[in-house]
């Protein structure tokens, strides 16, 4: 009870000197961040959409609680506060707590966090019309929109479950409450910055200097999924230097283990052995053009074509198992072409002299360095002399 009051506190705190305290301002700021994030949700356009079904007249229905994505684009810390002293006051707003608590304690703790409290005398009046309810069945379809949502990803799983395993102190709800009540007591005057961090440290250090030195059995990350059955050998899915890989073999085995990295669409935690063991399938031939060899593989980002000692992605959608000779073909013809767009002229007074086509336009590359190139110069990028060219470099050097 202590902790879910105290947090609410902090935040009604943290809304009502937010004019006045930068520290606050950052936070109120990132709040309202927060609040774009959970507008995102599709459980929560879910819930906005049945209470606008079921209240047509309340404001329950007609708004939502923290306003609407327009409302977010530009807050405003003044207007967030007015509304704060307007109608989060005593005369206008009920505590309701449920569960097995001591009524007279948690009176006490209720008047130590919100006795200060002064009612709004001024209280805007509101009538609402009575609600009928619906008669039939209402439907409402929701779409979510994906590219809002955070997804968390192998790696990210793996360090919240490792923060949560060996700093469950850190990572509970009321470690937020109880440090931001101190920086509110900071902020006022009431408590020494570097006393209270010391205090924090004192405890903190000892918790992370005993992290750092035990040994788990279990490596962070790593998870078994199964035996290679041509090997015998144990297959896990894991967290690699550079993302999620599949290993056949141990480290302990005479002979080095075999990786394979994992494609975006799989997570460490989903993969099935079937799954992991198509992977090594890779490299596979596909056959020639222009007498070299055309060989699809898996690599670091992502899985590729190779060709002449020259790498193409293959692009999302496209399966690296299934794609064809003559589609791998026109992958390279294209990367190609996007070569030659890229290199708009070379000059034969100096081979490291070159024009070439970047993402913000055209720009000259010497000697391992590139130079920006006027914007007049744009058009006629690939018109230029090596002695203008040369110029340009010169002047940049100075």
């Amino acid at each position: 009870v202590r902790g879910f009051v105290r947090a609410d506190r902090v935040v009604l705190n943290r809304l009502a000197r937010a004019d006045f305290h930068k520290r606050h301002m950052f936070v109120s700021r990132g709040m309202v961040d927060d609040l774009r994030t959970i507008l995102a949700e599709d459980f929560e356009k879910a819930l906005d959409a049945v209470d606008s079904m079921l209240f047509r007249n309340h404001p329950y229905g007609t708004q939502t609680v923290i306003g609407t994505q327009d409302h977010l684009k530009n807050p405003s810390l003044r207007t967030i506060r007015s509304h704060k002293d307007t109608y989060y006051v005593p005369n206008n707003v009920a505590i309701c707590l449920s569960g097995d608590f001591d009524p007279d304690a948690t009176i006490e703790i209720i008047k130590k966090y919100f006795g200060d409290w002064e009612p709004n005398r001024n209280l805007p009046e509101r009538n609402f019309q009575t609600e009928e309810l619906p008669g039939e069945p209402q439907f409402k379809e929701i779409v979510g929109n994906e590219k809002g949502k955070l997804l968390p990803t192998d790696i990210g799983t793996v360090v919240n479950d490792f923060l949560m395993e060996n700093f469950p102190n850190i990572m509970d709800y009321n470690f937020t409450a109880n440090i931001e009540e101190k920086f509110d007591s900071i902020a006022e005057g009431k408590a020494e910055w570097m006393k209270t961090t010391r205090q924090f440290y004192k405890g903190f250090e000892p918790e992370v200097e005993k992290v750092i030195k035990a040994r788990s059995a279990h490596k962070a990350g790593e998870r078994l999924i199964g035996k290679d059955p041509k090997t015998g050998k144990p297959v896990y899915a894991k967290i690699g230097r550079f993302g999620p890989v599949i290993q056949i073999g141990s480290a302990e085995d005479n002979e080095k283990p075999l990786f394979s990295q994992m494609p975006t669409d799989k997570s460490v935690e989903t993969i099935t052995l079937e799954e992991a063991l198509e992977l090594f399938k890779l490299p596979r031939t596909l056959g020639e053009f222009e007498g070299s060899a055309i060989v699809i593989g898996a690599g670091r980002f992502g899985p590729y074509v190779l060709h002449d000692k020259k790498y193409v992605s293959i692009p999302k959608g496209t399966d690296p198992m299934t794609i064809s000779l003559e589609e791998a073909v026109d992958l390279i013809n294209g990367k190609r072409q996007q070569e030659q767009q890229r290199h708009l002229k070379s000059f034969e007074q100096d081979a490291e002299m070159e024009v070439l086509n970047g993402r913000y336009g055209p720009y000259i590359s010497y000697n391992g360095k590139n130079y920006r190139m006027p914007k007049a110069l744009h058009a006629k990028a690939a018109e230029l002399t090596y002695e203008q060219c040369l110029e340009i470099v010169e002047k940049q050097k100075k």
